[in-house]
């Protein structure tokens, strides 16, 4: 059934009478201070992307729970064994750590270690030059063919490389002496030894 003219024109002249009120300066201010003071929110990213960073956390975090337990384990099962972890460890940092640094570090705990009188000793080498005994042979050659004394706190007797350092360096005292020099270290270690001219 169709609408009555009338009322079609009254709900036009009412729609028409409709108007949005423009509002004052006073009331744009105060909307605009009110937005002030409202919190503004950061972007907040799309629901999907916000799921898969969530998983992909959560996923890790179960595997570095699970990781940490095991290691518990076999840390455990390490001391009741015997092995000493702080030994362990200290391997582990040198498989991570420039070669230099480690060799800086125990190059500073040696000396250190003789100097407090510490119950262990220890002797640092620098298997890239060598072994021990090559590097205590070498160094006892140079101190000979200069004419110097050996040097007996690096290669203390008794200790490892200190035959070979001291062999090394008379054969360098004797090289000197063929220039016709005998250096006073080798006199002084001869004298020491009991070893006289009638040797």
């Amino acid at each position: 059934m169709a609408k009555k003219p009338a009322a079609k024109a009254a709900k036009a002249r009412a729609k028409k009478g409709v108007q949005k009120k423009k509002p004052t300066a006073a009331e744009r201010a105060a909307a605009e201070a009110q937005e002030a003071r409202e919190p503004q929110l950061p972007n907040i990213p799309k629901i999907r992307d916000f799921k898969h960073h969530y998983l992909t956390i959560k996923g890790y975090k179960e595997r570095a729970a699970t990781a940490n337990s095991h290691l518990r384990d076999a840390r455990k099962k390490a001391a009741e064994a015997g092995v000493d972890l702080w030994t362990v460890d200290e391997m582990l940092k040198q498989e991570r750590e420039d070669p230099i640094d480690t060799q800086t570090r125990y190059a500073q705990l040696e000396p250190a270690m003789r100097e407090f009188k510490s119950p262990v000793q220890i002797k640092a080498f620098d298997f890239a030059q060598g072994s021990p005994e090559d590097q205590a042979g070498r160094e006892g050659y140079k101190l000979g063919r200069v004419g110097k004394s050996p040097d007996t706190n690096r290669w203390p007797e008794g200790g490892i490389g200190h035959a070979q350092h001291m062999t090394s360096w008379q054969k360098g005292q004797r090289d000197l002496g063929k220039d016709g020099v005998l250096g006073n270290a080798d006199q002084e270690v001869q004298e020491k030894n009991g070893e006289g001219e009638g040797e």
